[in-house]
């Protein structure tokens, strides 16, 4: 059960990496200045104010199929 979420960096996120994310989600992507990065990107590995990222988290509230 995982959910897909887009969501604005946090301010204890600012300076950290795209795979350390406070959430404990796995981030897939940021969005920088309108401009997607993927996590393989060197971009991802320093967030900035303003980023929007894209992460998978997991769902406790999400029904089974």
């Amino acid at each position: 059960k995982v959910q897909l979420r887009e969501r604005p960096v946090s301010a204890e996120e600012i300076g950290r990496s795209l795979d350390q994310l406070a959430s404990g989600g796995r981030g897939l992507r940021i969005y920088r200045d309108g401009k997607p990065y993927g996590f393989w990107e060197t971009a991802t590995e320093r967030l900035e104010a303003g980023d929007v990222i894209v992460e998978v988290i997991r769902c406790d509230t999400c029904e089974a199929d």
